[in-house]
């Protein structure tokens, strides 16, 4: 349990980016100007989650 411990923590910091889990993003940041937050957004997204953005059909959810 131990080794566990040792571990998660300095995980953690990886994952996180130090401080950085504990502020919201960028583009969630009403007060910032709409074309830094969809910036910010875009490059956060995969290609993915682009292709079916612009490809959503009204009143598919996408799973059969």
């Amino acid at each position: 349990m131990r080794k566990i411990r040792r571990w998660i923590v300095p995980a953690a910091l990886v994952v996180c980016g130090g401080t950085a889990c504990s502020r919201p993003p960028l583009y969630k940041d009403a007060a910032r100007p709409i074309d830094r937050r969809v910036e910010d957004l875009l490059s956060r997204m995969t290609l993915e989650e682009k292709f079916r953005q612009m490809f959503m059909i009204p009143g598919c959810s996408g799973e059969s």
